[in-house]
């Protein structure tokens, strides 16, 4: 059983007015009432009183808090503006402009010692010794789309006889790499037996007809090679691509 405090105070009201019951009768058998009856009925009646009155419980009081208006105001995330991205300016690539060549007599590029000199435009490859012309020789360069590139520099090396695109040719110097090897040679010939068939001799000093290199008469290019043009300058001007041949 719980022991509350109501339970308590009822304990203790019956316990009083026992004892006062017992003082009074005690008081009326000897000498009648006595200002002690009083007392003890006094005390009775108050402790009764309490044990018939509940007790109040203490009731906390709660301070309301003062209600502070709220508003929630979304703010915008701030959003990084991109910055535009620097676009190089493509370099236009410069193009190489053909430098334009007289026509007719061409100066050799040298003047001293060995020179040659292979002008497209009239199909000739002059031969130089200290800037004089010792010999013109009809020739024949790269018809389309093997045109013979521009060319300055110097004359390699001795190559002899060759075989290319089915075809035998003497007397060969290399000059330069372009879409292939770009050499002096000889007409283009087939053999026959210990006969050799040479092609296209009637196109030296008319027009092109080879696949990029210099043909010229199988006379001339023996007599090339015993002049022996090994490290001798050479000019070869640009193709004509534009003329009908």
């Amino acid at each position: 059983m719980k022991l509350t405090p109501q339970t308590l105070v009822s304990f203790l009201a019956a316990v009083f007015i026992v004892g006062a019951i017992v003082l009074s009768q005690e008081g009326e058998l000897e000498d009648g009432p006595s200002p002690t009856d009083s007392v003890a009925y006094s005390l009775a009646d108050s402790v009764a009183t309490l044990a018939v009155q509940p007790t109040a419980r203490a009731t906390r009081v709660v301070a309301a808090r003062p209600t502070v208006p709220f508003a929630f105001t979304a703010t915008a995330s701030s959003t990084a503006t991109p910055k535009p991205t620097a676009t190089g300016t493509p370099t236009p690539t410069p193009t190489r402009t053909p430098t334009p060549w007289p026509t007719g007599t061409v100066h050799p590029p040298a003047t001293v010692g060995k020179a040659l000199v292979v002008e497209q435009e009239l199909q000739v490859l002059r031969v130089y010794e200290n800037g004089v012309e010792i010999r013109t020789l009809p020739a024949s360069t790269g018809r389309a789309p093997y045109y013979t590139p521009a060319y300055a520099g110097r004359v390699r090396y001795y190559v002899g006889t060759f075989y290319s695109f089915g075809t035998w040719a003497d007397d060969a110097w290399y000059i330069f790499m372009g879409e292939g090897e770009i050499m002096i040679h000889s007409l283009p010939y087939v053999k026959s037996g210990e006969e050799k068939v040479y092609e296209g001799q009637e196109h030296l000093g008319v027009r092109p007809s080879s696949h990029g290199c210099i043909r010229i008469h199988p006379d001339d290019a023996r007599w090339l090679t015993a002049w022996n043009p090994a490290g001798a300058p050479i000019l070869i001007t640009p193709p004509i691509v534009d003329k009908e041949w």
